[in-house]
């Protein structure tokens, strides 16, 4: 997904990749470990402002690699 120009512009690499963790917690490690209702509202959040801003209707969509490559 081209995250150029959205919403996610406000946040730094570091917030990004927090939020994408969210995001995938939500999907798919939704067992409830501490600090699960934090992920689940970060993910919700952000898949509002997907909604409402972006106009995308995937509920916890990743937004980019969480894992780190050399290029980073």
């Amino acid at each position: 997904m081209d995250t150029k120009g959205t919403w996610l512009d406000e946040f730094d690499a570091r917030e990004q990749k927090s939020i994408d963790h969210a995001r995938l917690y939500a999907a798919q490690y939704d067992h409830g470990d501490p600090g699960h209702m934090h992920l689940k509202v970060i993910a919700k959040l952000a898949a509002i402002l997907d909604r409402e801003l972006l106009g995308l209707k995937t509920e916890y969509s990743i937004t980019r690699n969480l894992v780190a490559t050399h290029d980073e």
